[in-house]
């Protein structure tokens, strides 16, 4: 299962490889590539176990590689 503090991890990754990440009032990461595309949105506690692959897969439709 997905943990806070791989997410935590996770942002740490994207802020290494260029990319903004704001948390928001309710929870949520917003996270911005550094093209300024289109942002990504994520719980900062995923509850699935998949969440986190689920995660990935969103920010590298919009554009991150690892």
């Amino acid at each position: 299962m997905a943990a806070k503090r791989d997410v935590q991890q996770l942002v740490r990754a994207l802020v290494r490889a260029g990319w903004s990440a704001v948390y928001t009032k309710n929870g949520h990461y917003k996270a911005y590539p550094p093209n300024g595309g289109q942002f990504v949105v994520f719980s900062s506690t995923p509850r699935s176990g998949r969440a986190l692959d689920n995660i990935r897969a969103a920010l590298k439709r919009a554009g991150w590689t690892e």
